[in-house]
């Protein structure tokens, strides 16, 4: 069975998910200009592989001067100051980028592999390399703190999938928080990490490929389809 990461990730929240119209997962609140920024690392991390050396600060900000200002009102004094600000962080996420010993091995990556008879896909931003030939996956999801980021399915699985094909060494989130501040996070896999994610995975896996389907009511107060749902229960 082929499976996706994001359906995966929609079957584990209930298994009747992704048989429902309606908007996406609802994702954590974090600050405004995260997507934005999320376009800005891509910009870096691939700037980067193609020249063979760090960006420069000057073509970060240049960069993000052009992200900000193509959805934001130029006349506009509220965005104005929300522009000034966010140079802070751009600059907090410069030292950060400047202070990583690791050089970009793949930007935008989709990895696939075979877990017993299931394949599955997901996909993860960027890939650094470390000098001992192991890789970093950083990722750039909504995910609030050190703990959003390890019960991440969705960051738990694709870093196992790339694991299974070179060793990763660590996997780190960064995103901008409610207040717009550059907020970053790294964790080091355990064996229990790694078994616990990948029985899991199959577990889920095995549902999803033996049409098992029910309401996970526990789900349901948070759930962005209920009233699919409840529609589809009348």
């Amino acid at each position: 069975m082929k499976a996706y990461i994001d359906d995966i990730q929609g079957y584990a929240f209930c298994p009747i998910f992704n048989n429902l119209a309606g908007p996406p997962l609802a994702q954590p609140a974090v600050g405004s200009l995260h997507e934005l920024f999320s376009n800005l690392m891509t910009y870096v991390f691939r700037r980067e592989l193609e020249i063979e050396s760090k960006t420069s600060w000057k073509s970060i900000l240049s960069r993000w001067t052009k992200i900000f200002w193509l959805h934001h009102p130029e006349d506009d004094p509220t965005s104005q100051k929300l522009f000034n600000r966010s140079q802070v962080s751009i600059r907090k996420f410069y030292d950060w980028y400047l202070a990583l010993p690791h050089s970009p091995l793949a930007v935008s990556f989709t990895i696939s592999q075979q877990l017993r008879n299931h394949q599955v896909i997901a996909e993860i931003p960027v890939i650094l390399e470390t000098q001992d030939s192991k890789v970093v996956p950083l990722f750039f999801e909504p995910l609030i703190g050190f703990e959003g980021m390890i019960r991440s399915l969705k960051l738990r699985v694709a870093t196992l999938l790339l694991d299974k094909s070179i060793p990763v060494s660590s996997f780190s989130n960064s995103y901008m928080s409610l207040r717009n501040s550059f907020s970053t996070f790294e964790a080091h896999p355990t064996p229990s990490f790694w078994s616990e994610t990948e029985g899991g995975l199959l577990q889920i896996l095995d549902s999803m490929q033996n049409r098992i389907s029910y309401p996970n009511s526990h789900s349901c107060h948070i759930c962005p389809r209920s009233d699919a749902c409840k529609a589809d229960l009348l």
